[in-house]
């Protein structure tokens, strides 16, 4: 009896996650900041972040991978101090092509985990996704995971409210995505985009989406 309680919570808390995120971009955030967005006065009160390291982020971002942040916090923080921050503060990354390195910044990321996620990939979906994620932890630790990473986006054929998940994301930057669709490349999706954002954030926003129908 007790097992069967277990089995139905597991299987209602991952019909409430990938519900909520089968037509999401981003797993959905239960506190952590994107240091592409966060306000200064966040990132002042996560603990390790001297005043100096917080006018460093701001000024040098928008990061584009958070291979790319790790290695910046790494000019001033060891590695301990990095994972301590990542419980706070972390670069969604894209599940479908990260790099084990990249994956082992994840909070609970282990070494099983990590070896099923690189052999049940691309994921079609964050759904899929949480479903595998679901086999080894519980609900709530699933959910939890689920916020460090994302699946892209087709661009071609996503709805408003999918291209809203997309961090950084704005209404005229989504009238432009839509006027211009459909698009044969990812070229294409940056030349039409670079007439709202600049060169670094077209290459930012690229990460979230692929044009064709192989994730």
């Amino acid at each position: 009896m007790i097992r069967m309680l277990q089995r139905s919570s597991l299987l209602l808390g991952l019909l409430a996650l990938g519900t909520a995120s089968a037509r999401a971009q981003v797993g959905r955030s239960l506190g952590i900041l994107d240091p592409n967005f966060a306000q200064a006065r966040d990132l002042q009160s996560l603990s390790g972040l001297s005043p100096e390291m917080v006018r460093a982020i701001l000024d040098a971002r928008p990061f584009l991978s958070m291979g790319e942040f790790d290695a910046f916090l790494a000019r001033n923080l060891d590695r301990d101090q990095r994972s301590m921050l990542y419980l706070r503060l972390f670069l969604p990354i894209n599940v479908n092509a990260t790099t084990d390195d990249e994956l082992r910044l994840v909070p609970g990321m282990g070494a099983h985990l990590l070896v099923d996620f690189k052999e049940n990939r691309p994921f079609g979906s964050l759904a899929s996704l949480s479903q595998e994620i679901g086999k080894y932890l519980p609900p709530k630790d699933a959910a939890r995971l689920a916020q460090y990473v994302f699946v892209p986006l087709d661009v071609n054929t996503a709805s408003d409210d999918d291209l809203r998940t997309i961090p950084g994301m704005t209404p005229k930057l989504l009238a432009t995505i839509r006027q211009h669709r459909p698009y044969q490349d990812v070229a294409g999706f940056i030349k039409a985009i670079r007439r709202t954002v600049s060169a670094k954030e077209a290459a930012r926003l690229t990460t979230f989406v692929r044009t064709n129908a192989a994730p």
